[in-house]
């Protein structure tokens, strides 16, 4: 097993253990095999610095929160955050906790104006509603009695 030296700042730093079996993750600090870790002719022995598993989730989480600055004008994870803890982190419609996604923003289509978080089935409903509205409450009126 071999350090692995780097220059920070004018100062010589020993970076991190690195063998013939592999290396530890820049990012978990678990020590894993090279298949772990994506080859880069950039990075330290040929492979970045962190897992593939660490990269996956960074990766995700970064793109969460562009595209959520992106499509609801600016609105960032933290925010996202609070609204779910207000929430007590269920849909606020039916009450109940997320399956296997995030709760879904519900938001004015025409405003852009963000609402509440909902469950996938509920925003669905919600959009539906919202464009059938008038005839819905109008069949409603008709066969109601």
């Amino acid at each position: 097993m071999r350090m692995q030296c780097e220059i920070v700042n004018g100062i010589l730093t020993i970076q991190k253990q690195i063998s013939i079996d592999g290396r530890p993750c820049s990012t978990c600090n678990i020590f894993k095999s090279w298949n772990n870790f994506t080859k880069s002719k950039y990075g330290v022995g040929g492979y970045l610095s962190s897992c593939k598993d660490c990269r996956s989730i960074s990766d995700s989480l970064s793109a969460r929160k562009h595209n959520l600055k992106r499509k609801y004008d600016g609105f960032t994870p933290e925010q996202y955050n609070e609204m779910l803890a207000a929430q007590n982190g269920v849909c606020y419609i039916c009450k109940k906790p997320p399956k296997n996604r995030h709760l879904a923003i519900d938001h004015n289509h025409q405003t852009g104006q963000i609402r509440k978080l909902l469950c996938t089935s509920c925003n669905y409903n919600v959009g539906v509603f919202e464009s059938k509205c008038l005839q819905i409450q109008t069949y409603l009126k008709e066969h109601l009695n």
